[in-house]
């Protein structure tokens, strides 16, 4: 949320500066980043990639046997 009102305010100043108040243009759509699959791709391994490091890191239950 912090980052989204700090862009925000970013890009209202910068209409305010170069766009004579106006509201900028959309971006064209190969500027608007990775497609939606990708991103739940790119999610979904570092789900996984979370959970094996923390796996990696807790020590096996009969350890202190």
């Amino acid at each position: 949320g912090l980052v989204e009102v700090a862009i925000g305010r970013e890009a209202d100043r910068l209409e305010q500066l170069y766009n004579s108040g106006d509201p900028f243009p959309p971006a064209p759509a190969k500027a608007r980043g990775i497609s939606r699959t990708a991103a739940q791709r790119q999610g979904e391994w570092l789900r996984g990639e979370w959970e094996r490091r923390r796996q990696a890191q807790t020590p096996p239950a009969d350890a202190d046997d």
